[in-house]
């Protein structure tokens, strides 16, 4: 009900900023020359609204409130020509310069694209682009191995625009990006059903071949039909919004529309008092948890880090810290851009970053040079738990802070009787995918 309620407030709030933005080409009053007792356009605009739902709508206004201050910069400087070409051209240069790797020029048809970065394994795609060419060129650049983010313009227009095209041209980028808040809203909603579906429906996991390969107990996980490991993606309620799935192989996907800004999975009991570990992967985190016996959160990658500590630390101001497990990417930094840069290890400054923001402590894995592996599960494989351990009571000790670690056992899965193995394996045949909603 109150899921509805949000959801109804979030809409109405979308509605009318659009609702502005459409009226947006008619106005001509500098904001530095509105009357001192006239309200903005937007004033109490998203009361109510959720978080994310507030940022979009700041981001539109923000767009709205400049079309002004853009028209009267491009009648004084004017605004030089430039081909299609030209301008793909830039747009390839910045989206080269993230780190994305691209075959060809980039396609600038207003869709997103899905490409690999630089120090991306066979297969994987961690960055994303969208570009348009109509008129005054415009994208968006994403790298989620660095996080970097580039929100791209040409140097000028496809043709020739009169001052009152820019401000349609502005006004209608900024509808754009309201509108397509609300879809990305829609679909979110639609996966988080769907994946609430699918999590009731699925079996405890018992030994999945990734878990023990990893060495980390059950932490009440569940899989599907195919085997897959369901790894449910919460937000600070507990309230899943999507999943990650994880083959017996190791292969790892996210549900596509999927919400994942800010959403983990918490391992422990979580208590007021108690330090807080925050990590990238699940593998990570259950190492952690069951080396230490301290609440561990799963973030699921570097980029999303600092949205959970910021999370947690908004949550409870006096939690006596946050450890931001990162991982140590030290094999990046060996790796060299085609430019001449190398490439940073995102693993610990995004842990580093994240850990300042929430006045934290950030724990990386001291790994030596040539070794392998980048996380806390790495370390363990070749160092064992006690050591993980060691290395997390050190710094904590400084703070008055003893580890009390809670045997392994407790988080794996006992072994179900013979006929309820058989009940489930019969179950889990007759089960069908959940219908699309």
């Amino acid at each position: 009900m109150q899921e509805r309620r949000q959801a109804a407030q979030d809409d109405a709030a979308l509605a009318q900023a659009v609702q502005r933005l459409a009226v947006a080409t008619e106005r001509r009053q500098p904001p530095d020359e509105r009357p001192k007792d006239q309200p903005s356009d937007n004033a109490g605009q998203g009361q109510g609204a959720s978080p994310p739902v507030r940022q979009a709508l700041e981001a539109g206004d923000q767009q709205a409130q400049a079309i002004d201050d853009n028209v009267q910069h491009r009648a004084r400087s004017g605004l030089r020509v430039i081909s299609e070409t030209e301008a793909q051209g830039e747009f390839a240069e910045d989206v080269r310069r993230a780190g994305l790797r691209v075959d060809g020029p980039p396609v600038m048809d207003g869709r997103l694209h899905r490409v690999p970065v630089e120090g991306d394994r066979r297969g994987k795609k961690s960055g994303a682009y969208i570009g348009h060419l109509d008129g005054l060129p415009a994208g968006f650049i994403r790298n989620f191995k660095t996080g970097e983010t580039i929100r791209w313009r040409a140097s000028g227009a496809t043709r020739a625009l009169s001052a009152e095209e820019i401000t349609h041209a502005r006004t209608q980028a900024a509808r754009r990006q309201l509108e397509r808040e609300q879809e990305r809203r829609a679909e979110e909603a639609a996966v988080a059903r769907r994946v609430r579906t699918l999590w009731r429906r699925a079996a405890p996991a018992y030994r999945h071949p990734y878990l023990e390969r990893k060495g980390v107990a059950e932490h009440d996980l569940r899989v599907d039909a195919s085997d897959r490991l369901l790894i449910p993606m919460h937000d600070a309620d507990g309230v899943i919004w999507s999943m990650q799935t994880i083959t017996a192989t190791g292969d790892k996907f996210y549900e596509k529309g999927g919400r994942k800004r800010g959403m983990h999975i918490l391992l422990g009991a979580l208590t007021a008092d108690t330090p807080l570990i925050i990590t990238e992967g699940f593998a990570t985190a259950a190492t952690l948890v069951e080396a230490t016996g301290l609440p561990t959160v799963a973030a699921f990658d570097a980029g999303n880090l600092l949205a959970v500590a910021e999370t947690y630390r908004m949550r409870n101001v006096g939690r006596p810290i946050i450890i931001l497990a990162g991982d140590n990417d030290h094999h990046l930094p060996l790796i060299t851009r085609a430019d001449g840069t190398t490439l940073p290890n995102v693993g610990r400054e995004k842990a580093e970053a994240a850990a300042l923001a929430v006045n934290g402590l950030a724990l990386i894995p001291p790994f030596a040079a040539g070794a392998r592996g980048t996380d806390w599960n790495d370390y363990a494989a070749l160092h064992g738990l006690d050591a993980v351990r060691r290395a997390v009571a050190e710094p904590l000790a400084g703070h008055g802070i003893t580890l009390h670690p809670t045997p392994r056992e407790t988080y794996m899965a006992s072994r179900p009787p013979a006929r309820a193995v058989q009940r489930e394996a019969a179950r889990r045949l007759a089960w069908r995918p959940p219908r699309a909603i």
